[in-house]
């Protein structure tokens, strides 16, 4: 039935939303912004965490406009008090990306917005502190563009 389309078109949307991240990160040689699981893990966890917060979130956010889907139900209560456990919790990675990127690229645009997540990425060591820290910054730096 459609669900599966739906489902189709979900993946192909949040795939994109990573090759588009990976155009604007060649255009500007930036290193490669996506890591996978086991990267993420293995040397500079705040950085590494951070970017993979902002990547899944960007890809989240191509997906769920396919789907007309413009709000999430997750809180800033839902971030870890200090730093994630070794365990990655999808749902903080990816509707808490989702969370922190939306309303910055409503706002500013595609481009621009991924622009600043990648020439800016975000460090998490205290992520209930350094998610509304960076999202307060990226539209006060956007704001003066």
């Amino acid at each position: 039935g459609n669900r599966g389309v739906a489902n189709v078109n979900q993946v192909l949307w949040h795939e994109l939303g990573h090759f588009y991240t990976h155009l604007i990160c060649e255009r500007f040689e930036i290193e490669k912004f996506f890591l996978d699981e086991k990267e993420v893990v293995k040397e500079d966890k705040p950085k590494n965490l951070g970017r993979m917060v902002l990547a899944e979130g960007i890809a989240r956010y191509f997906e769920k406009k396919t789907l007309g889907i413009n709000e999430t139900d997750f809180k800033e209560a839902y971030w870890p008090k200090d730093s994630f456990s070794d365990q990655i919790d999808p749902y903080r990675v990816y509707e808490g990306g989702y969370s922190l990127v939306k309303d910055i690229i409503d706002e500013y645009g595609i481009d621009q917005s991924i622009e600043y997540f990648v020439k800016n990425p975000l460090v998490l060591n205290n992520p209930r502190i350094d998610i509304p820290k960076y999202k307060l910054k990226a539209f006060q730096d956007l704001r003066k563009n």
